[in-house]
């Protein structure tokens, strides 16, 4: 718009298309819904590498009901689509030698689907799902930022404070509630070395905590906090006349054992996922 004025707008056009059937072919269901989802933001550069930001923009949400007849009395439709939005405003910058830093303030307000008990049908289904029978609200700040101590070290830092609940909800109960699967504290530690002695060769550690998330939406389930040490080397070496990377790498070095998330499927049911083992990992690219 100026020189210190910048708009972005844009749009992105999605098409979900999905199936599923038993075995023996029973219980099929196939669907497929398009959308058009649009973006808007606009910045304002106060000084060189530096700007100050609001967005806004629409998300897609796409839900089926369980395709279970025994249970819901509209097994298997599709539900109308709902739209979430997303607001953000933020500052990117840098400030002295070698130092960037980002931070965004956001809501989310996402639209799900839940179940209210109706009149029997002939096959004794008393459950209807509703498309925005609840509503989600995730309000947070999130942190980012990289210091280049000297030509070896370079640290990186990411942090985020989340604030997410069911705002509204055709249960009354679960109003207030914390939303599931999701951490109200999280962030990462990373340094970078890079010894003069080898140039080229990358020596990186990081360092990852998660909080604790609800597992249940009455949030009697919770799944406990969790950190996590990954680290790896990376050097290019030319070969025979060729470029190739090397890299080489331990997760979770300390071999913790935690469980990582717990996501609810649209069916209800609730699934742990474990932290990967101690995992050692080799590999190369060759530049052709």
């Amino acid at each position: 718009l100026s020189e210190r004025w910048r708009l972005f707008a844009g749009t992105r056009l999605v098409r979900v298309e999905a199936a599923s059937w038993r075995s023996d072919g029973a219980r099929a269901l196939r669907f497929a819904q398009n959308a058009a989802t649009p973006w808007l933001a606009l910045g304002y550069s106060y000084a060189p590498g530096n700007m100050v930001y609001a967005s806004i923009n629409r998300g897609f949400e796409v839900e089926a009901v369980p395709n279970r007849p025994s249970l819901f009395v509209t097994a298997g439709q599709l539900l109308p689509a709902a739209r979430s939005t997303q607001a953000e405003a933020g500052w990117r910058g840098a400030f002295g030698t070698g130092k960037t830093a980002s931070v965004a303030l956001f809501e989310i307000r996402r639209p799900l689907s839940d179940d209210r008990a109706v009149a029997p049908n002939a096959s004794g289904a008393a459950l209807e799902r509703v498309a925005e029978g609840r509503e989600a609200k995730h309000r947070g700040i999130e942190m980012e930022g990289s210091w280049q101590l000297s030509r070896a070290w370079r640290l990186n830092a990411q942090a985020m404070v989340l604030d997410a609940v069911l705002d509204r909800s055709l249960d009354p109960q679960l109003e207030g509630k914390r939303a599931t699967n999701v951490p109200k504290v999280a962030g990462s530690l990373q340094a970078d070395w890079r010894p003069a002695a080898l140039p080229g060769l990358l020596i990186g550690n990081r360092l990852f905590y998660s909080g604790e998330r609800a597992i249940t939406r009455d949030n009697s389930a919770m799944l406990p906090s969790w950190w996590q040490w990954d680290a790896w080397a990376t050097l290019p070496l030319r070969v025979g006349g060729i470029d190739t990377q090397w890299r080489a790498g331990v997760e979770n070095v300390t071999a913790r054992r935690t469980w990582r998330e717990a996501p609810t499927q649209y069916w209800g049911g609730a699934y742990l996922f474990p932290a990967q083992p101690r995992t050692f990992r080799l590999g190369v690219s060759v530049m052709l």
